[in-house]
């Protein structure tokens, strides 16, 4: 949540806030990452019971 609150005070007409803003959405796809392979995990956990 806190990515995204940061991304609203970046400028994206300039390269280097298009940069930062690509970075950040970046860090956020990883993370999101994280989650669904935490929650197929969990799935699969569920499934073997």
């Amino acid at each position: 949540m806190h990515n995204f609150q940061f991304l609203q005070h970046i400028d994206g007409r300039e390269v280097r806030g298009r940069q930062a803003i690509a970075e950040q959405l970046m860090e956020v796809e990883e993370y999101l990452l994280i989650v669904k392979n935490q929650i197929q995990t969990i799935r699969n956990l569920y499934k073997e019971k």
